[in-house]
């Protein structure tokens, strides 16, 4: 999403804590979706968990010391990632429903 962001304090949509929220500029919506950063990690662990269960035959763990997990392309190339959030995303851009 990008863009700038002041602070505003937050109920977390989750756990009901108040947390200090980073929300943009003009959009209202807080970077975390409404979560604390306990919850929202909860969350993103949960989410990796899933899609990496669902879609075992599109990703590995590469033999390398500076990259996590490596996707397999549409294309039969591969991208490769240091942290498995970003191959999650990848994964549902390019495989998702």
């Amino acid at each position: 999403m990008g863009g700038k962001t002041y602070e505003e304090e937050r109920e977390c949509n989750e756990c009901g804590a108040t947390y200090t929220a980073a929300v943009y500029i003009g959009v209202g919506r807080d970077t975390t979706d409404g979560l604390c950063s306990d919850c929202y990690s909860k969350q993103t662990e949960e989410r990796i968990d899933r899609i990496l269960s669902q879609y075992t035959d599109k990703w590995y763990r590469p033999d390398s010391e500076d990259k996590d997990i490596a996707v397999y392309k549409p294309d039969g190339g591969r991208a490769y990632y240091k942290h498995d959030i970003h191959a999650v995303q990848k994964i549902e851009s390019w495989y998702g429903d």
